[in-house]
């Protein structure tokens, strides 16, 4: 006998595993706000250094996430 079958747990198919259910979303999350900021750090990490140079001498974005 392995050590994982010593360990599972046969659980019904009608009964709901409770211990991996989220308990709670936030009501207060802004969730346009998250999303740009996901794209911010998506297009920093994928841009190089001359690529982000290009887009602010073009476009006048920033280099960085702080600036």
């Amino acid at each position: 006998m392995s050590l994982i079958k010593s360990f599972a747990q046969k659980i019904p198919v009608t009964k709901a595993n409770t211990g991996m259910q989220i308990l709670e979303v936030a009501t207060n999350l802004d969730v346009q706000d998250t999303l740009d900021i996901i794209d911010e750090i998506q297009y920093y990490s994928e841009t190089s250094f001359l690529g982000r140079l290009y887009n602010r001498i073009v476009y006048g974005t920033p280099m960085s996430i702080n600036s």
